[in-house]
């Protein structure tokens, strides 16, 4: 492949991994255990009890890092802080870090990881295209919840540790990023 970038390195590697588990047949164990994994995520109180978890993380979160900006204030004089609090006129940082969350996402996500025991899971498991295709809905629905709080939780890190040491985006390149 012609990948440069983690991102596209990242993506390749998954890509590849899907490719050779796709020749495989899954076994039966396979389909068991996925079978038993959709039956017990499909059902729509697991979306919201996801929802509703990552929701109710979130302040939480926030709270811890306000605790820790004051405590990085007071105890750390010379060296990296990580934390700071955002305001209105942060938006910049804000936009910097949901770009650059793009081109971490598939290492966030661990989706650049090779394992040679474990499918993928788009990989193909079911031959029925009714079954591969409300588990496929139902895990990318999975995911795309986790990836937005993800998402903001990403940016907000960033924009913090850019604000605490000072840093504006054009100078988050090579090294410092």
């Amino acid at each position: 492949s012609e990948a440069t970038t983690d991102k596209e390195i990242a993506e390749a590697n998954h890509q590849a991994a899907i490719e050779l588990w796709n020749q495989v047949p899954a076994n039966w164990v396979d389909k068991v255990n996925s079978f038993r994994y959709m039956s017990m995520l499909f059902n729509p109180k697991t979306h919201v009890r996801n929802i509703l978890g990552n929701s109710i993380f979130l302040p939480v979160r926030e709270f811890k890092n306000l605790i820790g900006t004051g405590l990085e204030r007071a105890l750390i004089k010379d060296g990296t802080r990580t934390k700071a609090v955002l305001t209105a006129n942060d938006k910049n940082l804000l936009n910097f870090a949901g770009k650059d969350f793009e081109n971490v996402k598939p290492m966030l996500k661990n989706e650049g990881k090779l394992d040679q025991y474990v499918r993928p899971s788009d990989a193909k498991i079911y031959n029925n295209r009714v079954l591969e295709g409300i588990r496929k809905l139902n895990l990318n629905a999975l995911d795309a919840e986790d990836t937005w709080f993800m998402k903001f939780a990403y940016e907000s890190s960033l924009a913090q540790y850019m604000k605490a040491n000072k840093i504006v985006p054009e100078n988050m390149v090579g090294d410092t990023l």
